[in-house]
C-alpha cells in the first residue's frame, strides 16, 4: 500500500491487525513485530527511523515530525513472527515470519497545507467551557477522507495521556461531529480534544482543540 503523509502530523504505524489465525483472539502474546524501512530514494543511507524496532501486537511504532524528511519515500517492512512453528513438520510452508509492506511518502512543505482538518465549536463556545452544557464541536477536513479511513476522537485533561471519548460523547453522529454530553467534564480544568484521521494504520492528518471549563464555586447553604 502507499501513502502520503504531512511531516507536522508524525508518524504511527501500528500492526494491531495482524494475528495468529490458530490461537484464540486473547492468546496473542508469543507473536511479536519488527518495524524497518529504507529510503526508496537513497536506499544506501541508513536512517534512524529504518533501524529495526521490535514490539508487540499492541503496541504502536510512533516517528516524530523532526524525524522525517520533506519530500521523502519511504518502504516500510512489517515482520510478523513468533516460535511457536519453529519445530513444525506437518505445516506445508514456513508459518513464521509473514511480511507485509507499505510505501510512506512525506509531503513536501510547500504542500503541508492541503490536508489539514481544522476543528470548530458550535455550541458551548465562550471562552471558559460550561461542563453542565454540552459542547458540539466539528472536524472541517480540507483533505481528502476516503471510506475506508479510520476518524478517532480523543481527549486529555491537564496535559495527561489522550483518553477516548466513548463514555462521554454522545452516539451515532457523523465521524465528523462530536458532541460531549453535559455533566461530563471536569470544573476548573484544562483539555485538548484531538481528531484524527486513520488510513490502514497509519495517523494521517491530525488537529486539535483545546480549552479550559469553567470552576463553579458555590458559597452559604441552601433549606427548603
Amino acid at each position: 500500500s502507499e501513502r502520503k503523509i504531512f511531516k507536522k502530523d508524525g508518524l504511527t504505524l501500528t500492526a494491531h491487525r495482524s494475528h495468529d489465525p490458530n490461537m484464540p483472539s486473547t492468546d496473542q502474546d508469543h507473536v511479536t513485530v519488527v518495524w524497518t524501512c529504507e529510503n526508496v530514494d537513497k536506499p544506501d543511507k541508513l536512517e534512524a527511523i529504518c533501524k529495526p524496532r521490535h514490539f508487540t501486537l499492541t503496541e504502536q511504532y510512533y516517528i516524530k515530525p523532526d524525524m522525517l524528511r520533506h519530500g521523502a519515500r519511504y518502504k516500510f517492512t512489517l515482520k510478523v513472527e513468533t516460535p511457536m512453528y519453529a519445530s513444525c513438520t506437518e505445516c506445508p510452508e514456513p508459518v513464521s515470519p509473514r511480511y507485509a509492506y507499505a510505501v510512506i511518502e512525506v509531503a513536501d512543505q510547500s504542500e503541508e497545507v492541503e490536508d489539514e482538518s481544522l476543528i470548530t465549536c458550535v455550541s458551548n463556545c465562550q471562552d471558559k467551557v460550561l461542563p453542565n452544557a454540552i459542547l458540539f464541536l466539528k472536524s472541517n477536513s480540507k483533505g481528502k477522507v476516503t471510506k475506508d479511513d479510520d476518524i478517532k476522537w480523543t481527549y486529555s485533561k491537564n496535559g495527561a495521556a489522550d483518553l477516548s471519548t466513548d463514555d462521554i460523547k454522545e452516539h451515532n453522529l457523523p465521524n465528523s461531529m462530536l458532541i460531549i454530553k453535559e455533566n461530563s467534564l471536569d470544573g476548573g480544568t484544562k483539555y485538548t480534544i484531538r481528531f484524527a484521521v486513520i488510513s490502514r494504520g497509519v495517523t494521517v492528518s491530525t488537529t486539535k482543540y483545546s480549552f479550559e471549563t469553567e470552576l463553579f464555586q458555590y458559597n452559604g447553604s441552601c433549606s427548603v
